[in-house]
């Protein structure tokens, strides 16, 4: 019986690992822009409503940043692909 365990977990877990893809690649990237901008302003709201520390504003900058980054390829002008520049 372990035999037969062992040789179909890494078929079934192909198959979860692939279905897990399939849901999470569902998201288009004007939804995922939509989500980060809404992210953004919503912590931007929360400080100005809640003063903080020099540290709590140090993170808010951290956040901002990361979310920043994650939002650039996503509204990104053309299909995604890298642009190559002959020198």
């Amino acid at each position: 019986m372990s035999f037969i365990t062992s040789s179909f977990a890494p078929i079934l877990g192909a198959v979860a690992a692939a279905r897990t893809t399939a849901l999470v690649r569902g998201v288009g990237r004007k939804w995922s822009a939509k989500q980060i901008r809404g992210a953004y302003w919503r912590d931007l709201a929360d400080l100005a409503a809640h003063p903080q520390d020099s540290s709590a504003h140090d993170a808010h900058a951290g956040r901002m940043l990361d979310r920043i980054a994650q939002l650039a390829p996503r509204v990104a002008p053309g299909d995604g692909r890298e642009v190559q520049i002959a020198a």
